[in-house]
């Protein structure tokens, strides 16, 4: 079994896509062998015509989806230098995540992404995360992947659970949650 240091967030550059989706781009265009991420986040747009005809699939947001078996290497971070010479291949001991979309996600998308942090983390221990652009040494034509502030990020996927409130007001319960 391979040793898992870091968890690594991506986003796919499309603001639709599902599993097959990118399982195209990445083994018809990049040629690898499979998706290169271990886990997708699905936005509320599955495909191209959910997208187009601006009819979001509900049931599909925040959907987290196995993609690359995590026993295996992905294909998510590999760190060049200006010669395109392999520095760092960190897909070795990384679990990439990539949330479908652009540069906007969905509070759906955000919660399924730390509780399945929260669950990597309780089996591979408190390993860091990172956003694919922070461990790029060169960054090819400014990429920003996931498009999103890492530290506000972290903090969001540090805040402890807190568990829903149940009690008495004015002689009636009411549930609410803490956040």
């Amino acid at each position: 079994m391979r040793k898992i240091n870091k968890i690594v967030i991506h986003r796919t550059q499309s603001d639709y896509g599902n599993k097959d989706f990118i399982r195209r781009i990445h083994v018809d265009q990049n040629g690898w062998s499979d998706i290169g991420y271990h886990y997708l986040i699905y936005s509320p747009y599955p495909t191209w015509d959910s997208f187009e005809h601006h009819k979001p699939d509900f049931n599909s947001d925040g959907k987290v989806v196995a993609c690359r078996p995590v026993a295996e290497a992905g294909a998510h971070t590999i760190d060049f230098d200006q010669d395109m010479r392999v520095i760092t291949n960190h897909n070795a001991d990384s679990i990439g995540i990539a949330l479908v979309g652009m540069d906007h996600f969905t509070g759906k998308q955000l919660e399924s992404l730390r509780t399945e942090v929260r669950r990597i983390r309780k089996q591979y221990g408190p390993i860091p995360v990172f956003g694919h652009d922070e461990l790029l040494t060169v960054n090819p034509k400014g990429k920003v992947c996931p498009n999103i502030e890492m530290e506000h990020l972290r903090a969001f996927l540090n805040e402890p659970v807190r568990k829903p409130f149940i009690g008495p007001t004015r002689g009636k319960l009411l549930r609410t949650e803490v956040h």
